[in-house]
């Protein structure tokens, strides 16, 4: 293609750009002389202005080379002869004109190099003269044909920040273009998002909550569905930042079939599924799940918890803990709240309430029994089934997995009412509220899954449930129906099995 040519086409694909049809039929005409005079006044047109004092032929290799990328997306461009150094350029920008950058010369890199400390923010001068470098830029646009930096300049005595594009021409490989961009508005909002931000999370209380019990910490908008990646960095201890995005749900699903188990991904994407996830924090101020997660190799359960802020209704933290070590976890998290009391009072193993704290509330219900007080309340007793052969056959660790799995199952059931672990396997809820009136539902739940599992190797929860009849003097009473009915339910289950 000759040069007259090849410039008529660069300067159609700018009209087409600009929406300026009219230019194109006159081109297409030939309508108009091949002069620099007649084509300076199309690119008027085209809202294009040429800031070269260049002898005639300059200003017509200039246009020819950059007619076809002068837009309004760039305010200043620049074509660099990537051999030789030599460069001119097109602005559209008064108040960059104003810098007194040159818009042509022999030697870009040097003239660069001599520009951008009088020009160029202090802090940004290294890594923009180290962009510049005429080396850097032939590494960087070997492969990808284009790269990028920014930085902030000082225009109309405004700090401004810039997006220099630097990219290379797919018809001529001895030259490169240079745009520059104004993102200060783009740079604004991100600097006022990351300040409320900073604004928004209080990062000591939730390092020394959260430090030592959970190895990721994401922070969510829920609005957006962006999310901040937190760990923790132990010599500072304080929280950093160590990725983030623009979809949590769905990068989570990604993830997911990559980390998770395969046979725990289903209730992982079942609960992560943004509807599901709003609706159960909707629900409630908080949620967890229990799946298994490949960590250093090996498959390890890990809880899922989503927690919901007071202060903000716009964002949630989730927070993943590792539960296979969870003697050691607890003792750290203890550390971070009230020691005597949870310990007193907690389950280490499946993070249920513990015996303790069931006789302190079957106390405090026969006292309100006692002095007349009405109450409707129920209880569940639940047994794992099989739990001594699981342990005989599998070892203690096996059996460990599903006391916890026990846990989980009751309390994503049951998520008004309190679990307590008060055996090896055995597990008691006392339903109030609406989990009493719902009882019977609930429990079918548990049936269903029983059913679903029952020749299985997975988990056999037998449970008997009895509620406080009018002349029941004590909690007692109603327990004992409660354990005489799930023992029936577990020999049912046993003679159903195949």
């Amino acid at each position: 293609m000759n040069d007259s040519n090849q410039l008529m086409n660069l300067i159609i694909n700018q009209a087409f750009i600009n929406d300026k049809k009219e230019i194109i039929s006159r081109i297409k005409d030939d309508n108009i002389s091949k002069s620099f005079t007649e084509l300076s006044d199309i690119l008027n047109e085209l809202n294009l202005k040429i800031v070269s004092n260049n002898t005639h032929s300059e200003q017509d290799d200039l246009i020819n080379e950059m007619s076809n990328v002068l837009s309004k997306t760039f305010f200043a461009v620049y074509y660099v002869n990537i051999h030789t150094g030599k460069y001119v350029g097109y602005s559209s920008n008064n108040e960059y004109n104003n810098l007194s950058i040159a818009s042509y010369g022999d030697d870009f890199f040097s003239d660069s190099k001599n520009n951008i400390p009088r020009v160029v923010f202090k802090d940004d001068v290294s890594s923009v003269i180290n962009a510049f470098k005429k080396d850097n830029i032939i590494t960087s646009t070997l492969n990808n044909n284009t790269f990028s930096i920014t930085y902030r300049i000082l225009m109309n005595n405004e700090p401004t920040y810039i997006e220099a594009l630097i990219f290379k021409l797919s018809y001529d490989v001895e030259n490169i273009v240079i745009g520059l961009k104004n993102i200060t508005d783009i740079k604004v909002k991100e600097l006022e998002y990351k300040e409320n931000l900073q604004q928004n999370i209080t990062y000591t209380n939730i390092a020394l909550a959260l430090a030592r019990n959970y190895f990721a910490i994401y922070y969510v908008d829920v609005r957006t569905n962006d999310y901040i990646e937190y760990t923790i960095d132990y010599k500072k201890q304080t929280l950093k930042q160590v990725s983030s995005g623009i979809d949590f749900f769905a990068d989570s699903l990604k993830n997911a079939r990559k980390h998770i188990l395969k046979e725990d991904q289903e209730k992982f994407i079942k609960a992560i599924d943004r509807e599901n996830f709003l609706k159960e924090i909707a629900s409630g101020s908080s949620f967890s799940i229990t799946y298994r997660q490949i960590l250093n190799g090996t498959p390890q359960y890990v809880v899922f918890t989503a927690q919901n802020l007071t202060s903000d209704s716009n964002h949630v933290i989730l927070a993943v803990r590792n539960i296979n070590s969870q003697m050691l976890k607890e003792e750290e998290y203890i550390n971070n709240l009230n020691k005597e009391k949870i310990l007193a009072r907690t389950d280490g193993l499946t993070g249920a309430l513990n015996k303790f704290s069931y006789v302190e509330k079957e106390k405090e219900i026969n006292n309100m029994i006692e002095s007349n007080q009405s109450i409707d309340f129920a209880i569940v007793v639940c047994d794992i089934n099989n739990l001594k052969t699981i342990n005989d056959t599998y070892g203690h660790e096996v059996g460990d997995r599903y006391i916890i799995e026990a846990k989980e199952l009751l309390a994503n059931i049951f998520t008004k009412s309190n679990i307590y672990r008060t055996g090896g396997d055995e597990f008691v809820i006392i339903l109030l509220n609406d989990d009493y009136t719902r009882r019977y539902y609930l429990l079918n739940k548990i049936k269903k899954r029983n059913t679903k599992n029952i020749n299985t190797n997975k988990l056999i929860l037998a449970c008997g449930c009895s509620k406080k009849m009018p002349n029941d003097s004590s909690v007692g009473k109603v327990f004992k129906r409660a354990d005489e009915e799930m023992y029936i339910n577990k020999n049912i289950l046993k003679k159903t099995k195949k």
